[in-house]
């Protein structure tokens, strides 16, 4: 699963011209601040939606380094690296396959672990429900929680606001380095 969160950062043009080799590094530091503030937005969400069993979906958010992929095209992944977090955005809709109950060991089964952390039950008790409790899954489904989706739009704005952030840091720091010299936007061609 993934979504696009595209920044507007306005004319970048002018950025580019008035910073030259410094706007590369700025976008990156821009969206690098951008991906923190994402995790942490992220994170917040899931406590706030109260999404917890063992802390792996809360602590799976992270996020790649940042990249150029042109000249003024930069991207950033910020992800969920727990293996069920489509299942808990998404949900499981009724129908599919019995989850996760299969001739495996007790132990590496998801739902049997599931009932003796949350239920308390002992390893005879969470044996006996975890295939009924897959049934009930694989009948009536499971309703996605969708922490990405209800902050898509505050990532973007957010990230947009860590980009423009970081550009005009790279205006300020090109100023005190070149002194009364100092780059300015160019005024707009109209």
């Amino acid at each position: 699963m993934a979504e696009t969160v595209r920044i507007p950062v306005g004319d970048l043009s002018r950025y580019m011209q008035a910073l030259g080799s410094s706007f590369g590094p700025a976008i990156l530091r821009g969206l690098t601040g951008a991906a923190v503030r994402s995790v942490a937005t992220l994170s917040n969400e899931t406590n706030r939606k109260r999404i917890r069993d063992t802390g792996r979906y809360l602590n799976g958010w992270g996020h790649s380094p940042a990249m150029h992929l042109g000249p003024v095209a930069a991207s950033i992944r910020v992800y969920n690296d727990a293996p069920y977090s489509g299942v808990i955005e998404l949900g499981r809709r009724a129908g599919r396959k019995m989850p996760w109950v299969r001739n495996t060991p007790l132990e590496s089964q998801p739902i049997y672990l599931w009932c003796i952390r949350q239920l308390g039950m002992t390893a005879d008790e969470a044996a006996k429900a975890a295939r009924p409790i897959a049934w009930s899954i694989k009948k009536k489904g499971i309703k996605g929680k969708y922490v990405v989706r209800d902050v898509l739009r505050q990532l973007g704005d957010e990230g947009a606001q860590e980009v423009a952030k970081a550009l005009d840091r790279g205006m300020r720091d090109a100023s005190r380095r070149v002194g009364s010299g100092a780059p300015r936007l160019p005024s707009r061609s109209r």
